[in-house]
């Protein structure tokens, strides 16, 4: 190999090493969401559906959840590429604030709309337990959510 080879392929290692070093730091500053972020465990939904629910057979597949909503949505973007408006959701009614956490999409009423977006806070105040939540592919988020304003938390997508 001629030296200008061997200088060729040293520059293109170290460009490609600056970027898994400029990649990791936006990743661990929370700069890149969503469909890129998939180390973070912070967007990890609960398990709301445990395997032994889950009957695959030939012809179909069935998945035992009690009192399910089948959902569609909007296609505002806001979700995206998670959610998108192609999407099947199955969500259910959670029972109580203790069923919600950090990294679970919910679905709640402000200002007469419907909005489903990720839990990114959980936390206690003098009014009682809340919610922070944001759209993945949003910068702000929507202010404190109580449990008497979530319809539902999603527990299954199909496409």
């Amino acid at each position: 190999m001629d030296a200008f080879k061997k200088v060729e392929l040293g520059l293109l290692a170290a460009v490609f090493l600056l970027g898994v070093v400029f990649y990791i730091s936006l990743a661990n500053s929370g700069t890149i969401s969503g469909f890129f972020a998939f180390n973070d465990e912070s967007k990890a939904s609960s398990n709301f559906i445990e395997e032994d629910s889950i009957e695959a057979y030939s012809d179909r597949v069935v998945i035992h959840i009690d009192d399910p909503i089948i959902t569609r949505y909007a296609d505002s973007g806001s979700m995206e590429p998670f959610l998108s408006k192609t999407a099947n959701g199955v969500e259910i009614k959670p029972r109580s604030e203790n069923e919600i956490n950090i990294g679970d999409v919910i679905t709640f009423e402000k200002d007469g709309l419907l909005i489903v977006h990720r839990v990114i806070e959980k936390g206690k105040d003098e009014k009682g337990t809340y919610f922070v939540t944001r759209g993945d592919n949003n910068n702000i988020d929507d202010g404190k959510i109580r449990f008497e304003e979530i319809e539902s938390v999603l527990v299954g997508i199909l496409y």
